[in-house]
């Protein structure tokens, strides 16, 4: 009894094991909305350039707080969800902090908004607070939450400690850790930018992309067609679209934001349908409604174009042979000859700006066929008589 006792109790300690783990892991990184932003608190420790680099890499940046509004937002949000005591940062009072996207990295006493590191910044202090040489100012009366600034009438922070504080954090706790005479919980205070401590990034929308719209192109193809591109219109708040196709041997695809180059398949005849998803990093928008493509074989019975004032064809009737000149800004890449009854009777390639032609006909018997010009995305049909 005791050694089954003693193991329904490893059971038990392994299943709270493995549902505090995944407790842990599902809720690593926390996400909240405000003021038409979205922000991401990031609780993996890493160093404020490596922050900067992952918010980067997500097309956002690290947090700039412009206003008490978004300064009591996103303490709202650490206080609901961060454990204050996760860390200690020693340059920083011997308490935790979280990167915020103000550095004076490339300045000394420079404090700008910089949090994808770009060096496209915004500046909005400059000096040291009281702690520090006490010649600090605000820059055009931006918004700043210094440590102190809730204490004194002018901030203690940031003071540049031991000269090699060039990264601003929000304090969790007050510091310094025995007395909290240079800050609050909440304030901002310098530290040593290598410092690992988690982050908040900043996205500037709040809100997954609306539904983009019905894809636009042409709505007949030949199978086979090359280089056939369709688009929709941009969605904002959009940093990536994804394009398919049904069903989806029927082409490929080469994807660049709102637009899609498709090359349809030699083996497919039938209707495809295009639809895209617009995604940010809130979420995936709906697919797109469809969009129907017919892709048609290159037969006479599949021509769906005749249009004289592309192509200029001489002599009509032909005899010997049939000059053809091409009046477009592209050229079609074949041209297929069809006899009465359908049946292709000869095939010509057409190199990229050849834009005159001339085809033997001697080798055709006298009688009427026709002529398909073949281009990326159409078809034009011409007929021609041959005599002799």
């Amino acid at each position: 009894m005791g050694v089954l006792i003693n193991k329904i109790n490893t059971m038990i300690l392994i299943v709270i094991t493995l549902f505090l783990t995944n407790s842990i892991n599902l809720f690593a990184d926390y996400s909240f909305t405000g003021g038409g932003k979205s922000y991401q608190i990031v609780e993996t420790k890493t160093s404020w350039a490596s922050a900067a680099s992952d918010a980067a890499s997500k097309g956002c940046y690290l947090v700039h707080i412009d206003s008490q509004t978004e300064q009591t937002l996103i303490w709202n949000a650490i206080t609901s969800k961060i454990n204050t005591t996760y860390t200690i940062v020693n340059d920083g009072g011997g308490i935790a902090n979280i990167w915020i996207g103000a550095n004076d990295l490339t300045t000394e006493g420079t404090w700008v908004w910089d949090g994808d590191n770009t060096g496209a910044s915004t500046n909005f202090w400059t000096g040291q607070g009281s702690a520090g040489n006490d010649d600090g100012q605000v820059i055009g009366g931006k918004y700043i939450n210094w440590g102190g600034l809730q204490q004194y009438s002018a901030p203690k922070e940031p003071d540049n400690y031991g000269s090699n504080q060039d990264a601003a954090g929000i304090a969790l706790k007050p510091w310094p850790k025995n007395n909290g005479s240079l800050g609050k919980a909440g304030e901002w205070n310098d530290i040593s930018a290598s410092n690992a401590i988690y982050y908040i990034i900043e996205y500037d929308y709040d809100s997954k992309p609306a539904k983009p719209s019905l894809p636009q192109g042409s709505n007949q193809v030949v199978k086979g067609a090359l280089g056939v591109v369709y688009s929709t219109e941009e969605v904002a708040n959009t940093k990536e679209y994804k394009w398919q196709v049904e069903p989806n041997n029927a082409a490929e695809l080469a994807q660049e934001l709102n637009q899609v180059t498709v090359n349809w398949s030699k083996e497919y005849i039938g209707t495809a349908y295009l639809s895209v998803q617009a995604i940010n990093d809130c979420g995936e928008s709906e697919f797109s409604d469809k969009f129907a493509v017919e892709v048609k074989d290159s037969s006479a019975s599949s021509i769906f174009y005749n249009d004289n004032s592309q192509i200029s064809l001489f002599p009509i009737p032909a005899i010997d042979k049939l000059n053809v000149k091409f009046n477009g800004l592209i050229n079609p890449n074949n041209i297929k000859i069809y006899d009465n009854f359908g049946s292709l009777v000869k095939e010509i390639k057409v190199e990229p700006n050849q834009f005159n032609i001339s085809i033997t006909t001697t080798d055709l018997e006298v009688g009427a066929y026709n002529f398909v010009f073949e281009y990326p995305n159409k078809m034009i049909s011409r007929k021609v008589i041959v005599i002799r």
